[in-house]
């Protein structure tokens, strides 16, 4: 399980090769892996950038709104 408590202020802190290594890895993890990846952003998932967007899918029940 990977956690990430305000993971928009994270990306925002961070530089592209961060964020370039850490997609790499998880578009490497096979698709069957028994990896739960939760992550909490402090903006509404209208206001993230799309890359971040691209990590989770709205259509298989990935993103919850509070």
């Amino acid at each position: 399980m990977l956690y990430s408590p305000h993971f928009d202020a994270l990306w925002k802190a961070t530089g592209d090769s961060l964020h370039a290594t850490l997609l790499s890895l998880l578009q490497d993890l096979p698709p069957l892996a028994p990896v739960l990846f939760l992550a909490t952003a402090d903006k509404r998932w209208h206001y993230l950038p799309a890359i971040m967007k691209e990590l989770f899918s709205e259509e298989i029940g990935q993103v919850e709104k509070f």
